[in-house]
Order: structure tokens, then sequence, then C-alpha cells
């Protein structure tokens, strides 16, 4: 069962690991990020260990704007 605390701490994590990839990336716009966050995250969510997932959305998201971006 999903509670409201766990999806402030869903929230909080996001908006983390949004706040690093903008950082790591300047030259992408927030919105991009928040999008492609959006979207690991909910490929991921149906884990069922939770523990991991901002770790592994950053790796997913920093991999594809890598790829997107040229060199």
């Amino acid at each position: 069962m999903v509670t409201s605390q766990d999806r402030t701490d869903d929230g909080r994590e996001k908006s983390s690991t949004e706040s690093e990839l903008a950082v790591q990336f300047p030259g992408v716009s927030l919105d991009v990020i928040h999008c492609l966050v959006q979207e690991s995250y909910d490929r991921l969510t149906p884990a069922k260990v939770h523990s991991y997932l901002p770790i592994l959305i950053s790796r997913e998201v920093q991999t594809e704007l890598r790829v997107r971006l040229p060199s």
C-alpha cells in the first residue's frame, strides 16, 4: 500500500535528483530534465524495492542526456 508519506518522499527524491542533474547538465532545460526523470520514475516504480530508485533514475537520465548532447 502506498501512503501519502511515500508520495511525499518520492516527490522530494525526484526534486533532488532533478536539481542534481540540472547542475551536471546546465545546458539542458529544467523541463527536459523533469520529463526524463518522470519517465524513468514511471518505468521503475513497479519495482519491489524503492531504496535505490533515486540513483537508478539519475544514472538512467544521465545516460540519456549524454546520448542526446553533442560532444
